[in-house]
């Protein structure tokens, strides 16, 4: 009784979503193979295009980092040159 239970519960509960699944695969698959040609360098292009923009802000912002770092590291080691202010 309990495997007639598994069985039932596991091939009818998901039966209609793997008929789905089998007829969207059956009906895709020529569409995706006939229009792979476009597909494909459209692919090529927006990988392009979004790796070179992603590439392109990625070094100016490690570019910002490493300027701003410097900066404030300059301006921080000339203590020894400000310390006028100081009583002998």
């Amino acid at each position: 009784m309990l495997q007639k239970s598994l069985l039932h519960h596991a091939w009818i509960e998901h039966a209609p979503f793997l008929r789905f699944d089998y007829i969207t695969l059956i009906f895709f698959t020529p569409l995706i193979l006939v229009s792979s040609p476009i597909w494909f360098p459209i692919g090529t292009l927006l990988f392009i295009a979004v790796s070179g923009f992603l590439s392109v802000f990625g070094f100016g912002a490690s570019t910002f980092a490493a300027i701003s770092w410097a900066y404030r590291y300059f301006k921080r080691s000339r203590i020894a040159d400000t310390a006028s202010h100081m009583k002998d």
